[in-house]
């Protein structure tokens, strides 16, 4: 009932009426009233709450559902497009029903390890199975409510079926890059900033042992320092590539190509490609030793053809000389032969 004020205002008032009676045995009535003005206050703002949560509920983009006793109490209308079945068919529905039965067991423990209040991950993932036969993911967040006299668990649901299918295909790839990068004769690992080695493949660990999360200049040339001619430095600093050779403890020779790239978040890291060219560097020695000796050889042949070109020379020109000499005698001899000739045909004459 309403009370009307001295200015004509109704005040909501509520009256509870009891019979007593006095000390005479006379029949009273006993009536107490309470003003309801701010209980309808509370009770009008509590109404606008629900509304308001009740709408975020409803226009939520996860499933958002309650459990209680192992049945749906409550789902909002994204349930019905996230788990695969109509609203009206989900509410009592047993949810462990809908579980793939390969995680089903794990579910049960989970969903009664939660109702104790035990301590859990926060987040879950499992499979469901939709009313037409398709096998979901699922990740779900689990928190305890009152419902009723009761307690229940609000799931906040998400279908992950996408991402999942992507994480599979991103595991094939890394599977498939880890064995060419396992089957290469070269070493590759990616090394951080800060000189961490974040990824070896085969080569390397074979060679040097699993080293990720250790520092590069420790694991490779057993430094205490990073080195003064660092390639992974100079890569990043330059934003290029960079080049340089290494000398391990047992002689070894290194060349390594230091690639500068960014990750996600544009951190930045090195690519390295580490070969062993410890033969090359020897057969290109021994290369250069065998030039030089040829360079050598060339010379020693060459002086050696000049000086025999300068003595044929000398031979020639007294040969030259000699070849004159002969001429002449050869002359002289003719000269007399023509006297003699002349002396025989004048002492013919004479007889």
């Amino acid at each position: 009932m309403s009370l009307i004020t001295s200015d004509n205002k109704k005040i909501p008032f509520e009256y509870v009426t009891v019979p007593i009676k006095d000390p005479n045995g006379k029949l009273l009535i006993c009536s107490i009233g309470r003003d309801l003005r701010e209980r309808k206050k509370t009770h009008k703002a509590i109404q606008a709450s629900e509304k308001k949560y009740r709408t975020l509920i409803e226009n939520a983009s996860q499933s958002i559902a309650v459990v209680m006793d192992e049945k749906i109490m409550y789902a909002n209308s994204k349930s019905e497009e996230v788990i695969g079945y109509p609203l009206n068919e989900l509410i009592d529905l047993p949810f462990l029903e809908l579980v793939h039965p390969d995680d089903l067991e794990r579910i049960k423990k989970r969903y009664k390890k939660r109702i104790k209040g035990e301590k859990l991950s926060r987040f879950v993932q499992y499979r469901m199975i939709s009313k037409k036969g398709k096998v979901k993911w699922f990740e779900s967040n689990g928190v305890l409510i009152p419902w009723g006299k009761k307690t229940g668990v609000m799931y906040f649901t998400t279908d992950i079926t996408e991402r999942k299918k992507a994480e599979k295909e991103l595991e094939e790839s890394m599977l498939t890059m880890n064995l060419i990068l396992s089957s290469l004769n070269e070493g590759i690992d990616i090394v951080s900033t800060n000189y961490v080695i974040e990824f070896q493949n085969k080569y390397l660990r074979d060679r040097f042992g699993s080293a990720v999360g250790k520092k590069c200049y420790e694991t490779y040339l057993n430094l205490d320092e990073p080195c003064v001619d660092c390639s992974m430095r100079d890569a990043l600093e330059q934003n290029k590539i960079a080049v340089t050779e290494k000398i391990i403890e047992d002689g070894r020779i290194f060349e390594v190509i230091a690639i500068p790239f960014k990750q996600f978040q544009g951190k930045g890291n090195v690519l390295e490609v580490v070969r062993d060219i410890t033969v090359r560097n020897k057969a290109q020695q021994k290369l250069k030793k065998q030039h030089k000796d040829l360079e050598k050889l060339v010379h020693e042949r060459a002086t050696e053809l000049q000086t025999k070109q300068k003595s044929l020379t000398k031979t020639n020109k007294e040969l030259s000389e000699t070849k004159k000499d002969i001429e002449a005698i050869l002359s002289t001899l003719k000269e007399v032969e023509k006297r003699i000739s002349a002396i025989i045909e004048n002492s013919s004459s004479g007889n």
